[in-house]
């Protein structure tokens, strides 16, 4: 006899996958639960309402030359611990140290302390503007020094272009995006490690921090 074919209905079917829920914000203010409202048409670069930022009139003539994303820890007098954050150690210009990695910012930052030993040790920067745009959304213009300095961590040398926000009070040095992409740093959050892409074999464990700052830069530069 023929084994009869099952049919269609008969087949194992696997689950079908439900769409994953909504994640909320990690930062949250306020304690009440706003209704939601209908939508409008906004600028999303300047906020004008009733039109798109391809048409808006008012950033139709901005200056796009140079802008970042950071995280607002960068600007501001804050306390970074060191569970939240991947701390590296790092000798940058012969100065030994200590520098968070952070994938939420484009650009490489100095801290405040690493930024004034620079200074005494005599490096040049050069002088810019940057748009930088908050984690709240904000954007504001910031007179900026830029400069290029030699970073030597887990044995290797590589250039960091460097940019420091004069004024700037306890803020962290940060390894941007750009260097982690060109450097090939790759970071395991989940185990606190850290390693090169072409050595996925020799890792690192994130440094402890001791200090407030992420800027823990140890010199003799007086």
């Amino acid at each position: 006899m023929r084994k009869s074919t099952p049919s269609y209905h008969q087949k194992k079917m696997f689950p079908l996958k439900q769409p994953p829920q909504d994640r909320k914000t990690h930062f949250q203010r306020g304690n009440k639960i706003k209704k939601e409202e209908p939508s409008e048409v906004v600028c999303y670069g300047c906020g004008t309402p009733g039109v798109i930022k391809p048409k808006c009139p008012s950033c139709k003539g901005e200056d796009k030359r140079n802008h970042g994303t950071f995280s607002s820890v960068i600007l501001q007098s804050a306390s970074c611990p060191s569970k939240q954050l991947a701390t590296l150690e790092v000798t940058i210009n012969g100065v030994m140290g200590t520098a968070c990695a952070d994938i939420a910012a484009t650009h490489s930052i100095a801290g405040e302390t690493l930024y004034h030993i620079l200074k005494k040790q005599g490096t040049t920067f050069s002088t810019g503007s940057l748009t930088v745009y908050l984690a709240d959304g904000r954007k504001i213009e910031r007179e900026i020094n830029t400069t290029c300095v030699q970073i030597r961590l887990a044995g290797r040398t590589l250039p960091l272009n460097l940019v420091a926000i004069p004024g700037a009070k306890n803020n962290n040095t940060l390894l941007g995006m750009d260097f982690l992409e060109s450097s090939g740093i790759v970071l395991n959050v989940k185990r606190k490690t850290w390693f090169f892409n072409d050595q996925p074999k020799r890792q690192f464990h994130f440094e402890e921090q001791v200090q407030e700052s992420c800027d823990a830069v140890k010199s003799n530069v007086s």
